[in-house]
């Protein structure tokens, strides 16, 4: 007996949905109402992959498409394509931006030949009521989206990449059902009409949109987001080198019914407009320039106040990175009051908390405090004190705090970890929970939470919770990695004058036996336009984390004698307990500045005894 026949039509496609387009046309031939049932309600994915070894040709996958009977709809069309020689190296990938390698032999006509298999596949689809359509092609001409993409009646998921321009849209472009849209490497120009806002525009019920690998500045456009209808909204930089802020003049942003924003991108000098009353949760990555930190007198540069007074009714916000929660700190004065804000998470990664006590202060209803990173404290191996550092005015600023809940996702435990948190319990009268994220085994486990317990508490009901470190996944071979660091002796890190050492503290403290560091570069150090080159950035902390390594030899290759380097040797002489030896390669700007910078170098203080300086002299290029 054939039971399947004897199922509802509802139940059969959906078995039907498993098939191979193949399959589902067999099935055809069995009896009138599965041809029915398969030619006019049901047709499977269609899906074509030109990285896949041994897969059909796009040929092939262009013949099956125009072979499906007139009256069949499709559900889903996935295409991912580009012009290679050699199919087998394709890799595609959304995180990634295309690189246009050039193939060993490139034929204009023939990816002409394969454009226009592409569309035909398209304008098929297209017109069979497709539903989510997925396109990714990047050609060496320049591709062309159809006409027809920009006025499907029934597209309701799209998502385009990579690396191609959209610069014209028909006059009657209307995506009626249209909710969810992908951007990938796209750039949009504009001939008489943005092509961007255009889109947008035909887009009435459009819910979410992503933007990723854009560079705004390349594009020629309106400059403006808009949408009524909007709900969430991504807008991810993928390349971060080769910035030009030349033509990088504003953003507006008109989004009324936004709830969700995911921003991280350079931003313009200005945002001339911001309607972002619905915002509920917003995360930012905002960086001023290519490798700068935001500072005192970029107010006079840059004007973002629209964008963070369109921040006010956030309920939830996360600052991503030390260079956003920098960019509050920079306009303080001027920054509203977020009076809706409950849920607030900032990653300072090792710099000071300067802008901590302001962001506290500015969210009167603050129930719950992600710190995403360690606690930041004062660490001198002349103190042995509970040393607080001054950015924080001994946390004043949390005596009339409402926190709830505290969230501390790197906490090792220790000494002045400790007192750190001792100042959080004493001055938060309402905090219930402490949730700290520790890679400490069972055993310090223990002693962890205890140390913590017998602390004292403004609230009685503080309760404590400890979670494994979330950032590292090395829990079940922890003995086989910790052999790794315990092993290293030598480290030879690159280095450049304008990159800050973020990850230095950081490498230092994974490999507590190392005896030998070759910086191979120049030193890094502060030199903004007030030429201020004697102080420490930020970033290192005044080299405090020295003062616990057991460095014995300190190799500097390119060294050409600047105040400011001289300034980072002394800093890194006086904290080194165990130096004996440090080596550095003069490359000065003259060659009779030689003798004096070696002076100068002989004459530094040291902290280490035991401490010899060679200076080894280059040949200076003319």
């Amino acid at each position: 007996m054939d039971r399947i026949s004897n199922l509802p039509d509802e139940i059969i496609c959906h078995i039907g949905s498993f098939l191979s387009a193949k399959e589902a046309a067999f099935t055809t031939l069995l009896s009138k109402r599965w041809h029915n049932l398969f030619t006019i309600v049901f047709v499977p994915d269609l899906h074509f992959d030109c990285s896949v070894k041994d897969g059909e040709s796009l040929t092939d996958f262009a013949d099956r498409v125009m072979a499906l009977p007139a009256s069949s709809r499709v559900n889903k069309f996935s295409l991912k394509w580009w012009f290679d020689e050699d199919t087998e190296s394709a890799q595609f990938d959304e995180d990634t931006e295309p690189k246009d390698t050039e193939p060993a032999q490139f034929d204009e006509d023939t990816e002409r030949a394969q454009f226009d298999q592409i569309n035909r596949c398209l304008r098929d689809v297209l017109k069979r009521g497709v539903g989510d359509l997925y396109l990714w092609v990047n050609g060496k001409q320049g591709y062309t989206l159809p006409f027809e993409v920009f006025t499907c009646q029934t597209v309701t998921k799209l998502s385009l990449g990579s690396s191609f321009v959209i610069d014209i849209l028909p006059e009657n472009a209307l995506l009626p059902a249209l909710k969810t849209l992908s951007l990938y490497y796209i750039r949009f120009y504009e001939f008489g009409r943005c092509a961007f806002k255009t889109l947008l525009a035909a887009s009435p019920v459009l819910e979410e949109l992503t933007v990723c690998g854009v560079n705004w500045e390349l594009w020629k456009w309106s400059r403006t987001v808009s949408s009524s209808s909007l709900k969430r909204l991504t807008i991810m930089r993928k390349e971060w080198d080769s910035f030009d802020d030349s033509d990088f003049k504003s953003i507006s942003f008109d989004t009324p019914s936004l709830a969700y924003l995911y921003y991280s991108d350079y931003v313009p000098k200005e945002y001339l407009s911001v309607n972002l009353d619905s915002l509920v949760e917003t995360k930012l990555y905002l960086c001023p320039e290519e490798n700068y930190m935001w500072g005192e007198g970029d107010e006079k540069r840059f004007n973002p106040m629209n964008l963070l007074h369109g921040l006010k009714n956030v309920e939830t916000l996360n600052l991503y990175t030390i260079m956003t929660a920098k960019m509050f700190y920079v306009f303080r004065e001027a920054l509203p009051v977020f009076e809706k804000l409950s849920h607030l998470t900032v990653n300072l990664s090792n710099f000071c908390w300067s802008s901590m006590p302001m962001l506290i202060k500015k969210a009167p209803n603050l129930k719950t405090l992600n710190i995403d990173g360690p606690l930041h404290y004062e660490s001198y191996y002349r103190c042995a004190g509970d040393i607080v550092c001054e950015c924080v005015s001994e946390y004043s600023f949390l005596v009339s705090c409402p926190l709830e809940v505290l969230k501390i996702t790197e906490y090792y435990g220790s000494f002045r970890e400790l007192m750190q948190m001792k100042h959080f319990l004493e001055k938060l009268s309402c905090l219930e929970l402490v949730e700290v994220h520790s890679q400490a085994t069972d055993e310090r486990k223990l002693k962890l939470i205890a140390d913590l317990q017998r602390l004292p508490r403004a609230s009685s009901k503080c309760k404590f919770e400890r979670k494994r470190l979330r950032s590292l996944h090395f829990s079940q071979r922890a003995k086989r990695w910790q052999n790794l660091y315990e092993n290293l002796f030598h480290l030879s890190i690159p280095a450049q004058q304008s990159i800050c050492w973020i990850g230095s503290q950081v490498l230092l403290n994974k490999y507590p036996n190392l005896k030998t560091i070759t910086i191979k570069g120049s030193l890094h150090y502060k030199d903004d336009d007030r030429g201020d080159v004697e102080s420490v950035c930020e970033c290192l902390e005044g080299y405090a984390f020295l003062s616990s390594c057991s460095i014995e030899v300190l190799k500097i290759t390119e060294c050409k004698g600047d105040t400011g380097e001289m300034v980072q040797i002394k800093h890194m002489l006086e904290k080194l307990p165990s130096l004996e030896i440090l080596v550095v390669h003069l490359k000065p700007k003259r060659d009779d500045t030689k003798l004096q910078i070696t002076v100068d170098l002989l004459m530094l203080p040291r902290y280490s005894s035991k401490c010899k300086i060679w200076v080894r002299h280059s040949l200076t290029k003319s």
